[in-house]
């Protein structure tokens, strides 16, 4: 799905020349090793351990990682997966107010997905809440595409297919899917992103939709239309013991 008015992309690594924080071409460079998949790759250590307390606490203890300053993070890590958390620490350690973007991630809407939920695996593995910031703002900005408004637009266009509806459809389940896989909160992002479609097409795709992810969008669709001035009035828990009556 695109937007109806493209926006300013943002995230452009640079250096604050006013910043106390000086370049790594300036600082002595201190390289460590990362192993993945077999592949070695080097990295400068200030870069790996200033948000990640699992590097810092890895490189930085008394541990064999430590003393070797190397780290074999064996086969459960996908290597371009690595590759890219590592680009994205670069440049976040060179820009503080740095943003994920299309031009940081892949050609394609579902490559980029992909990309993003892979990345936040990866902060959440390394205990680095800065990049799953970073990551989790990245998937928002992606899936703002999703709202009311461009649904209605695309669902009401004679020039949007109806597959390309369902093919955006099936793109957020599948992203939901893979939360749930990973265990991450970003599920719910997916199901807001799929719960702004317009009632027609809901009604259309409900059956077709899986269970997990149907009962998570039709909770989200819920509250579209729930009424926000009207509130149940608040009442005694009867489960409670009622409070004995004072007896002269």
């Amino acid at each position: 799905m695109s937007d109806q008015g493209d926006q300013k992309n943002e995230g452009s690594p640079s250096v604050d020349a006013n910043s106390t924080k000086q370049s790594l071409s300036f600082e002595a460079q201190h390289l460590v090793t990362v192993m993945v998949e077999g592949k070695v790759f080097k990295a400068q250590k200030a870069v790996l351990v200033k948000d990640s307390l699992y590097f810092d606490r890895a490189l930085n203890g008394p541990f064999r990682e430590g003393q070797t300053q190397t780290i074999d993070l064996e086969d459960d890590v996908d290597a371009n997966d690595f590759v890219f958390y590592v680009e994205v620490a670069y440049r976040s350690y060179f820009n503080e107010d740095f943003k994920l973007r299309k031009e940081h991630l892949g050609a394609c809407f579902q490559e980029r997905l992909r990309t993003v939920l892979n990345l936040w695996v990866l902060t959440d593995r390394f205990l680095n809440g800065r990049l799953r910031a970073i990551a989790t703002e990245g998937l928002e900005w992606l899936l703002r595409v999703f709202d009311v408004r461009n649904w209605e637009f695309h669902y009401k266009s004679a020039s949007t297919p109806h597959q390309d509806l369902l093919y955006w459809i099936t793109l957020l389940q599948s992203g939901f899917k893979e939360c749930l896989e990973f265990d991450t909160p970003l599920k719910d992002k997916f199901a807001e992103a799929a719960a702004a479609m317009p009632p027609q097409l809901f009604s259309e795709l409900h059956d077709t939709l899986d269970p997990e992810f149907r009962s998570a969008v039709t909770k989200k669709f819920i509250k579209r239309f729930e009424d926000p001035k009207l509130r149940r009035p608040l009442v005694e828990d009867e489960s409670l013991p009622a409070k004995r009556k004072k007896t002269n």
